[in-house]
């Protein structure tokens, strides 16, 4: 069985922000690990070249908007739907809607097998 094991973020179009003041900053979090995917204005395209290792047992992207108040989430990515294929996902949240274009690069699971001869 497949797990999901590695992102690439290739693309990141900014919509609308959820901060009133300005740009959002946007990371991106697998379990435990975040990683910054970038500060963006409503309109701004933008592509880019970031990478992240998905840790064992987590299938969700989640996308958070963090600033001097807070984190705010504004929406997951599910990383079992699409493996392999790049994909751009719609995330939208607190006033901030972001098209996300990835690829999950998928491994096989270290489940122990049926097998039993």
């Amino acid at each position: 069985m497949s797990r999901p094991a590695f992102i690439e973020v290739t693309r990141f179009v900014c919509h609308s922000t959820s901060d009133l003041t300005g740009s959002d900053d946007v990371i991106g979090v697998t379990g435990p690990t975040k990683f910054t995917i970038g500060a963006f204005a409503a309109g701004e395209d933008r592509p880019l070249n970031i990478s992240a290792t998905v840790p064992e047992g987590v299938n969700v992207l989640r996308i958070i908007e963090t600033d001097l108040t807070g984190d705010d989430l504004i929406g997951t990515i599910d990383l079992t739907a699409d493996m392999d294929v790049e994909v751009t996902r719609n995330v939208q949240g607190d006033d901030a809607n972001y098209d996300i274009t990835l690829r999950v690069t998928s491994a096989s699971s270290d489940a122990p097998s049926d097998d039993t001869n």
